[in-house]
């Protein structure tokens, strides 16, 4: 009978080819090496001379890549035929998924559960973002060098690298702070006498903190150990022999005044005079307080734990 409705429309459909695999065998070998990992007899057809083998009877089985029949097939070109029959899958891959080197992804990655991770490795670095003891939450890598930025029980962002512990904090105030950052704050308690009008370095023996080790109290001497702007900040307790007489107090880079403070003496009583200024600095530069006096002057550096004090810090 005829059929209601509009006449349907044919739709051109291509298939792709099916997965096979031929083989020659030479009638003395009976494993040959498939190009894929079979699970199951029944995961394949197979075919020998044009007769289908059952994968029931035993008459081949399979290994990983390997077929083996139960006895070896007779010589022929192309005679043993396998079809690989599409295997069940668990889940279906979504083709505009980040899935290999050059993809990108747009919009938010959530992923649920107490722990929470996301890890890139390879033999010698790996980059883990996540939670793991439901308190700590990280960014890190590993390899030659390591960062580690954290958010943990203590309200801090901390940020860290290699093994040297914090190298800049965050807490849930706002407030930064750098406690790797190179800076010292030194003084004597020596009181000396000077009588010399050439700039002699100040030695300050006292430490009152040495952050990274790198101002030396035998010397005098701070060493750069980074290039960058450094804050540097001195004063001295002095009294002249001689009155209205100049006095000087220079801050030297690698033996050089980069500036210098200047203060008329007093012979009646000590005063104190110095100043603050920023250095720009190369790796391995060498900064210390040196004192010179007018030509004629002499006079005593008094000591005490505030009388006389040098101190610098990395700042950019």
């Amino acid at each position: 009978m005829g059929y209601l409705g509009s006449v349907p429309v044919l739709q051109s459909t291509s298939f792709t080819g099916v997965n096979s695999q031929a083989f020659s065998p030479n009638g003395s070998t009976a494993a040959f090496t498939m190009n894929r990992t079979v699970a199951n007899t029944k995961d394949i057809e197979v075919i020998v001379d044009n007769v289908q083998q059952s994968p029931y009877d035993g008459s081949y089985s399979v290994s990983g890549t390997i077929i083996t029949f139960s006895e070896n097939p007779p010589a022929g070109t192309n005679s043993i035929y396998i079809i690989y029959r599409d295997a069940p899958i668990g889940s279906i891959t979504d083709p505009l998924a980040v899935k290999k080197a050059g993809d990108t992804m747009t919009g938010d990655l959530v992923i649920q559960g107490d722990t929470k991770r996301i890890r890139v490795t390879d033999n010698t670095r790996y980059l883990t973002l996540g939670q793991w003891d439901g308190v700590t939450n990280r960014i890190e890598s590993s390899g030659a060098e390591m960062l580690m930025v954290q958010y943990g029980a203590s309200n801090k962002l901390r940020l860290q690298h290699a093994s040297v512990g914090d190298a800049l904090t965050i807490d849930s105030g706002g407030r930064v702070q750098q406690p790797l950052q190179p800076s010292f704050s030194v003084y004597t308690n020596i009181e000396r006498y000077w009588n010399s009008n050439a700039f002699s370095p100040i030695v300050f023996e006292q430490t009152r903190y040495n952050i990274g080790n790198h101002y030396n109290t035998s010397t005098g001497i701070f060493t750069a150990p980074v290039a960058g702007k450094y804050w540097v900040n001195s004063w001295i307790m002095w009294m002249s022999e001689l009155s209205f007489t100049f006095m000087y107090l220079a801050p030297q880079v690698n033996g050089l005044s980069a500036f210098e403070f200047m203060r008329q003496g007093d012979r009646s009583d000590y005063s104190t005079f110095g100043g603050s200024m920023t250095l720009d600095l190369q790796a391995g530069d060498q900064v210390r307080i040196a004192l010179g006096l007018a030509s004629v002057d002499s006079g005593y550096l008094r000591s005490g734990v505030s009388m006389n004090q040098f101190e610098m810090r990395l700042v950019a």
